[in-house]
């Protein structure tokens, strides 16, 4: 029995490479065709330097913060019709989260503006003995919303994370919640929204419930599962079928970092793995004993399409993507070489690039065959991170932040300055936004629709950009590091 056991779970991480499986098959009827394997080695041309003139200047709207005396932040931000829905979490029940009532903090809060940047709803999700963390929302084609996240012990003791979905009206009203069933940790990290529902993907320690059949190899693992979502007309009641999930378990912790889904369904994840065995064995290229990230591109119905590879030699966290209108899409994030001296090769499947001081960034244009067609360093000397990416008509726009003062990089204010970059759709710079002031301010989402931008994140400057504004934001240097008590902001660009 045992070398039965061995010998398929041998067959599992071969077959793996084509199919991304063991997990429930696929249940919408259709049987896959068997998919390509993943390109082993990545080659690199000289990176896109050039600069050209934005296709659209970016205009600024309007620029708001909100917050309570405690840490609070934004993890999400999606928007259609040039409605934007947010999402994050806030450590009190104080400030602009004061109605937010009794309950356990940190909670999830959720808000709503129009393309003016007015806040036209909000709502809460708390627990009374569990902190509640949201991680991403998407707006869903009826124009609703659904958000992700978990719930946990803010001590860490006492039971495993438990994540969830749930599904809002335009008036931020709960209207279906679906809770992970699974006896281990779940953590819902992103989502996102498909024809007909939406897919979700992140990270489980459990091999039953929702997971059930999964192949585990000693460390939690990355799921992803689509959702159908459907309204009873006569009664009102909204529901979710899940149509197909996968998981993906290895000799290391892995999780679905960001899922991204087009207009077409090609759902775009990417992984971010510490393992090399168990699934993870049929992808050629990632680098022993680091954090890598592997980047895949699902047809709806749950065929693997292609695959690709992003590991360095240091710590990688390429976890950003958006589709473009083609089947391809713009991914990026940002690698730590510690130890490594300016021009150093980052080696792995990112030889060829080279380290620039401190984090670097980049990003890359990759065509509907998953080939990478551009890339661009956006690094200067310091530390420079992408958060995320969104499509703006035919540019792309770059959210993070950075210390840095050269390069890419003409002014910082002070600690890290939040900053939006435009790019043309050949990784060409068009225009560069500095969101910042002499405290640590960042941008964590960025999401653009019918014409309007909307940059969100976590500042606590009051100064610069942000004069007169984050009123509730402290900066605590007493015990040799600043510890930041941040407000939210939302800044919208037409």
């Amino acid at each position: 029995m045992a070398f039965i056991r061995a010998l398929i779970s041998f067959i599992t991480a071969v077959l793996f490479s084509l199919s991304l499986m063991p997990g429930p098959r696929i249940i919408n009827g259709d049987d896959p065709e068997e998919p390509a394997a993943p390109e082993p080695v990545i080659k690199y041309s000289a990176a896109v330097t050039e600069t050209v003139p934005c296709a659209q200047p970016l205009s600024l709207v309007s620029k708001s913060s909100f917050g309570s005396n405690r840490h609070d932040r934004v993890t999400g931000a999606d928007s259609r019709g040039g409605i934007c829905y947010v999402c994050g979490s806030a450590g009190y029940a104080q400030g602009d989260f004061s109605s937010a009532g009794s309950g356990k903090a940190p909670f999830g809060f959720i808000r709503r503006y129009d393309s003016s940047g007015n806040l036209t709803a909000s709502a809460y999700i708390k627990d009374s003995s569990r902190s509640v963390y949201l991680s991403d929302i998407c707006v869903l084609r009826n124009g609703n919303a659904v958000v992700c996240g978990y719930t946990y012990f803010s001590n860490n003791t006492n039971g495993a994370d438990k994540g969830f979905v749930a599904e809002y009206s335009t008036n931020l009203t709960q209207l279906w919640r679906y809770d992970f069933v699974c006896s281990d940790s779940v953590n819902a990290n992103s989502v996102s929204a498909t024809s007909n529902g939406f897919v979700v993907g992140g990270m489980t320690s459990g091999v039953d419930g929702d997971f059930a059949g999964t192949d585990f190899f000693g460390h939690s693992g990355a799921f992803l599962m689509r959702f159908r979502l459907e309204e009873d007309s006569s009664t009102g009641t909204h529901t979710g079928t899940v149509m197909w999930k996968k998981t993906v378990f290895g000799d290391g912790t892995s999780q679905v970092a960001q899922v991204a889904a087009d207009s077409s369904n090609n759902i775009f994840v990417t992984l971010s793995v510490n393992a090399l065995r168990g699934n993870y064995s049929g992808f050629e290229g990632l680098v022993p004993g680091s954090l890598d990230n592997v980047l895949l591109r699902y047809s709806g119905n749950g065929v693997l399409e292609w695959s690709i590879v992003l590991a360095s030699l240091g710590r990688d966290y390429f976890e950003c993507v958006a589709p473009d209108a083609t089947g391809g899409c713009v991914a990026g994030g940002y690698v730590f070489r510690d130890g490594a001296n300016v021009s150093t090769d980052l080696g792995g499947t990112l030889a060829g690039l080279k380290h620039t001081g401190g984090v670097d960034s980049f990003v890359f244009i990759i065509s509907s065959s998953g080939s990478i067609t551009h890339h661009r360093s956006i690094s200067g000397s310091g530390d420079d991170y992408i958060f995320g990416i969104t499509k703006s008509g035919s540019e792309y726009v770059l959210a993070g932040s950075s210390t840095s003062s050269n390069s890419e990089f003409t002014s910082n204010y002070g600690e890290h300055d939040g900053f939006a970059q435009v790019i043309s759709s050949t990784g060409a710079k068009s225009e560069m936004l500095c969101l910042g002031g002499t405290e640590n301010d960042r941008v964590y989402a960025i999401t653009a629709s019918a014409g309007t931008l909307f940059a969100c994140g976590s500042a606590v400057s009051k100064d610069n950009y942000f004069a007169g504004m984050n009123q509730y934001a402290t900066t605590d240097y007493s015990s040799g590091s600043a510890m930041d008590s941040a407000d939210c902001f939302i800044a919208v660009y037409s």
